[in-house]
């Protein structure tokens, strides 16, 4: 049950990773963890930044929680009940 949007993603990512371990020698991510730290921590926080939103939504949806804001258009859209 992956979107279009999330498998190109999702796509991307993993050709980059394939890339990079192809070209880099062998314990390149390690190394570059201790050399440089917070480069390190900004990349780590940029793919937490991007996973987030592939992973939150199926959840909210799972849990019938509202999702109107992320995906009005989708077929599994809870919205809010309203109160008034």
């Amino acid at each position: 049950m992956i979107d279009g949007h999330v498998g190109l993603v999702l796509g991307g990512a993993a050709t980059y990773l394939a890339t990079i371990n192809s070209v880099m020698p062998k314990g390149w991510l390690r190394r570059f963890a201790h050399q440089e730290p917070v480069v390190f921590g900004g990349i780590a926080l940029g793919c937490v930044a991007v996973a987030m939103p592939l992973s939150i939504i199926p959840v909210r949806r799972a849990l019938g929680m509202p999702t109107n804001n992320y995906e009005p258009q989708h077929p599994g859209t809870k919205y809010p009940a309203r109160t008034w």
